[in-house]
């Protein structure tokens, strides 16, 4: 043996153990045949498996014996994506070295890969059974499951103890499987190499076998996130499952799971599994935005508004989520952050970086100025066949009554609500001109001081408790309380449009303490409204509607008054910039009652004219 050739040998050696690769030579080299091994060697530890396979090749036409020299021409073929010549290289090593199980394990990749796989699972099971070594085990295992043989899959787990880290994903994998056997997504792909082959030991007698890394859970991951993007939320869903079931602790496979099962409309079941995220301790690793969608998933609102906060202090907000940060902050009552929001909002879509509909847009400037709200004022007239003023001196006759009504309010940002809130007011009702048997004037003036409240966010029930104090001589002291109930929608023009359906439904009840007064009043309102001037004018509108009109008040004669008939509003909308729409409305109103039953006291023609600041 040249010193030359044995340099050569060990350099290759070397270099094949210093990147990970098996040890491959046989004894000290003899003869031709050696010659071409060693070339071999060289060429595969330069990186060069084509050339390596090649004197591979010649060297076992010499001698076809040595094991070492199969296995390095079996992965010489494959590592050069030779997969025809390695199948062959194969099926000649186990010729050589019959039930050879890496070689067989090998084989049943490359023929799984030609789409034969009825003689890879006879390779594969014939494998297992001469060599359970973990690797040996798991390729075989992950070839059963690219498959869809779940009960064979099982079949080779079981020779791996129950808490081996990386047959746990495969066994729910399988299970998986089994409960969905039609279900394509939790098929993974055959993976793309086949196990690696490898050599150790005494160079004089190796032990060849095999190394097997496959990352299953990232794999499966991977595909998880990949149906996502393309909303194949069920197959998602079913991945997530398994994911959880072999890294219960992995706060990603958590928020996919989460938005599975919210993009699949099963909102309990995303917030409890939002819930099980929260309680984590990587849940803390995720980015704040992150968090906070999590939080409100799990309607833990104020988690939400902090994790929000935490990313607006580190400047770390994206545009995108202002919207969302800003109805977090108001959900909690976080008032000046919530109107502060919306505004850059609006800053964001006057410059490009947020696209909203023209109708969002003026939903989130309504927002703006309901928020900035502190108080208010309004002055309203009216002309009516009797008191349309609940608890008011009416005689029930069809004689008519012009009265007035004013009120001031002031409304404490610290007592406001997500859609809540309430008001301290003072108010004063009188009658400028009444009918027979009534007073006008000063002697009819009510003053009213009061607080209500806004309890409900999605419904606008108002409830209020109101002292009477006695102004005008023929008022009085008293103690009302009353609930109130309103449903509005196409009041204010729309951005678009030049027509639209719109109504306005108020029901009210309220008794007074002292006297033993109760009274109910509803008015309900539908019809079409039109756009006054252009849609880029000062919004204002002319609404004609149906009107269906209901009263009831105990310590009238005739306790039921009920009428129908036809009106019109004109209202123009004022107050208007550009984070708020318009704020303040001027309005007429008109309409003709027809009587229905009971007192005719609101029947005839109502006449009406509100300012609301």
């Amino acid at each position: 043996m040249s010193g030359h050739r044995f340099t050569a040998l060990a350099l290759a050696c070397l270099a094949l153990a210093a990147t990970g690769a098996p040890v491959w030579a046989q004894a000290a080299p003899q003869g031709a045949a050696w010659q071409h091994a060693n070339r071999a060697y060289e060429a595969f530890a330069a990186g060069n498996p084509a050339a390596a396979s090649q004197a591979m090749a010649s060297a076992l036409s010499l001698d076809p014996g040595p094991e070492a020299w199969h296995v390095l021409q079996v992965q010489s073929l494959i590592d050069s994506g030779q997969a025809g010549p390695a199948l062959a290289a194969t099926q000649a090593a186990l010729q050589r070295h019959p039930g050879h199980p890496a070689f067989l394990l090998v084989r049943a990749h490359l023929l799984q890969a030609a789409g034969q796989r009825d003689g890879a699972r006879a390779d594969q099971q014939a494998a297992v059974l001469k060599d359970a070594a973990p690797d040996a085990v798991l390729a075989a295992a992950d070839a059963a499951l690219a498959a869809g043989e779940p009960a064979l899959a099982l079949e080779f787990l079981r020779r791996l103890p129950a808490q081996h880290t990386d047959a746990a994903p495969r066994r729910a994998l399988a299970l998986a499987q089994e409960r969905t056997p039609g279900l394509a997504a939790l098929r993974p792909a055959l993976p793309a190499q086949p196990p690696r082959l490898q050599c150790e030991g005494p160079a004089a007698q190796p032990v060849c076998g095999v190394r097997y890394s496959h990352n299953l859970p990232f794999v499966l991951g991977g595909s998880a996130y990949a149906l996502g993007e393309r909303g194949e939320w069920p197959a998602v869903l079913a991945l997530t499952a398994v994911l959880l079931e072999a890294e219960p602790g992995n706060i990603r496979h958590h928020q996919l799971q989460v938005n599975a099962l919210a993009a699949l409309q099963q909102p309990e079941q995303a917030r409890q599994a939002a819930r099980q995220a929260l309680a984590l301790p990587t849940w803390a690793t995720l980015p704040a935005v992150e968090r906070a969608a999590l939080a409100n998933t799990a309607q833990d609102y104020p988690l939400q508004a902090l994790a929000y906060d935490e990313a607006e202090q580190a400047s770390a907000l994206p545009v995108p989520s202002l919207q969302d940060a800003a109805y977090a902050a108001e959900r909690v009552g976080q008032v000046a952050p919530a109107a502060r929001r919306f505004r850059a909002v609006i800053d964001q879509v006057a410059t490009g970086q947020i696209a909203l509909e023209p109708q969002k847009l003026q939903d989130v400037r309504v927002a703006v100025g309901a928020l900035e709200r502190t108080w208010g004022a309004s002055v309203g007239l009216s002309s009516t066949g009797g008191s349309s003023i609940p608890g008011g001196l009416s005689t029930g006759g069809r004689e008519r009554n012009a009265q007035f009504g004013t009120e001031l309010f002031w409304r404490p940002q610290d007592w406001r609500g997500y859609g809540t809130h309430a008001d301290l007011y003072v108010r004063t009702t009188g009658n400028l001109h009444a009918a027979t048997g009534e007073h006008s004037g000063w002697p009819s003036v009510q003053l009213v001081f009061g607080a209500r409240i806004k309890p409900l966010a999605e419904h606008n029930l108002v409830l209020a408790a109101e002292r009477l104090v006695k102004a005008g001589t023929f008022t009085r002291n008293d103690w009302l309380v009353r609930a109130a109930y309103s449903a509005t929608q196409g009041q204010l023009p729309p951005p678009q449009g030049r027509r639209w359906m719109a109504y306005d439904h108020y029901a009210e009840a309220g008794r007074y303490l002292d006297s033993g007064e109760e009274y109910a009043v509803a008015e309900l309102r539908y019809g079409p409204n039109w756009r006054l001037g252009a849609e880029d004018a000062r919004p204002a509108s002319l609404w004609t509607h149906a009107v269906l009109a209901l009263e009831h008040n105990n310590t009238y004669g005739r306790q039921n008054a009920a009428s129908a008939g036809l009106g019109v509003n004109a209202r123009w909308w004022l107050r208007e910039d550009a984070y708020r729409s318009g704020r303040s409305w001027l309005e007429l109103s008109l309409q003709y009652r027809a009587h229905l039953g009971g007192d005719s006291r609101n029947s005839g023609w109502v006449l009406r004219a509100t300012w609301n600041y």
